[in-house]
């Protein structure tokens, strides 16, 4: 990894980070569907909501994924919305459904937001370098 000024990442090394974490979450969750497509799992598909409209996203969020490795901000920052309000949509579930849905989602989610606020930055850093 290059290092600049002041031991600060590079910004392309922070861009690669958030492309990554996109694609880390619709990896994951394009796996979850096809499982629970597959197995007819009650707990996948109920609890986690996992299914069609899900792995669509996931396919979504893999192409924002592309899209903000090659410096698309208006990519990094749909792929950060879809996240936060479905991170949003896991929480409400939990509660309303008293328990029944698991709320470690949310916090996976939200986790990943990080690294793509990141990206943000470095996008504007690499703008203005020249490539």
């Amino acid at each position: 990894m290059q290092l600049a000024a002041k031991n600060k990442p590079h910004p392309a090394s922070e861009l690669a980070s958030a492309s990554r974490a996109v694609y880390a979450v619709a990896g994951v969750v394009a796996l979850g569907s096809v499982a629970a497509l597959l197995l007819r799992a009650p707990y996948l598909e109920v609890a986690m909501g996992l299914g069609w409209v899900t792995l669509v996203l996931s396919l979504v969020l893999a192409v924002l994924g592309y899209l903000s490795s090659r410096r698309s901000m208006v990519a990094l920052v749909a792929a950060m919305a879809i996240l936060g309000l479905w991170a949003c949509l896991f929480a409400a579930r939990a509660v309303s459904s008293q328990g029944k849905t698991p709320i470690f989602p949310t916090w996976v989610l939200l986790a990943t937001l990080l690294p793509m606020s990141k990206g943000i930055t470095a996008i504007k850093a690499l703008g203005s370098e020249p490539s």
